[in-house]
């Protein structure tokens, strides 16, 4: 479902500023 992988996707992005990752921190995760 596209939905539901965009928002999983999304939240997973946020939690990671959350936890303290920048923004190249969060894509070296892949997030």
């Amino acid at each position: 479902d596209t939905l539901r992988d965009e928002v999983t996707r999304t939240v997973r992005h946020e939690l990671a500023h959350h936890l303290g990752a920048d923004e190249l921190g969060v894509r070296e995760l892949g997030l």
